[in-house]
């Protein structure tokens, strides 16, 4: 690879060469002459080394766009170092078994979400939504599922406040909404939860007790009894009438 770019230019188009177009491929540092070099290249497995192992990224990339092995398709999904490889690796992976495994066990948080965003089985969707670290992850699958008991567990025990709240959004279970308005950690997820339980008894106790003034101001707003307004009014040094 020696010599001007235009001497180097003049190789690639003239040469067939399939070592010395690798050699390029991998190592010029011209990024256009490198993407010659991979467009004249021929060997599938001299492909597959370059999208493997080329240090840089733009040339793994374009070498990947020739290789339609998807076990090598899906491990550069999974690890490959850049993030562009990673999901134009996923973008054109069709193998249901190779999706699957990228969506469990990609490295890269930006690839399981993309993997799990193209997912259609529903108990493959639950497995990830309890067992994913990523709340990303978590938060894609979730979008994707609709029966009431795993919305109602997540509701309760994801470690995620945004996602329980995002799982109150799909409650019907009022005495699960209460209970959320009552215990859970989070003064944002007991509001969400509150905005949406019409049982006057808890909405009395949260206006009463629960330690977030913004908490009690949304319960005492929803109370129907004129006492409690008034207690809550005189009482409450958070509130502002």
């Amino acid at each position: 690879t020696e010599g001007s770019p235009e001497a180097r230019r003049l190789m690639v188009a003239k040469t067939t060469d399939q070592d010395v177009l690798v050699d390029i491929a991998c190592g010029d540092g011209d990024a256009e002459l490198r993407a010659a070099a991979i467009a004249k290249i021929d060997r599938l497995g001299l492909l597959i080394a370059i999208a493997t192992k080329a240090q840089q990224a733009d040339s793994r990339r374009q070498a990947l766009t020739r290789v339609r092995d998807g076990n090598v398709r899906a491990r550069l999904a999974k690890s490959d170092p850049d993030s562009g490889v990673r999901l134009a690796a996923l973008e054109t992976l069709h193998n249901p078994r190779l999706l699957i495994d990228v969506a469990r066990n990609a490295e890269a948080t930006d690839v399981r979400v993309a993997a799990v965003a193209r997912l259609e089985d529903a108990a493959l969707l639950a497995e990830i939504l309890v067992s994913d670290p990523a709340e990303e992850v978590r938060a894609e699958a979730f979008r994707r599922i609709e029966d009431p008991s795993l919305v109602a567990a997540v509701a309760e025990q994801d470690p995620s406040w945004a996602i329980r709240r995002e799982a109150i959004r799909k409650l019907d279970d009022h005495e699960l909404l209460a209970r959320i308005a009552r215990n859970d950690p989070d003064e944002r997820v007991r509001e969400a939860a509150l905005r949406r339980v019409h049982d006057q008894a808890t909405l009395r106790n949260r206006a009463a007790t629960d330690k977030s003034w913004q908490v009690r101001r949304i319960a005492v707003e929803r109370v129907k009894k004129q006492a409690v307004l008034v207690n809550s009014a005189r009482n409450d040094e958070d509130w502002r009438v």
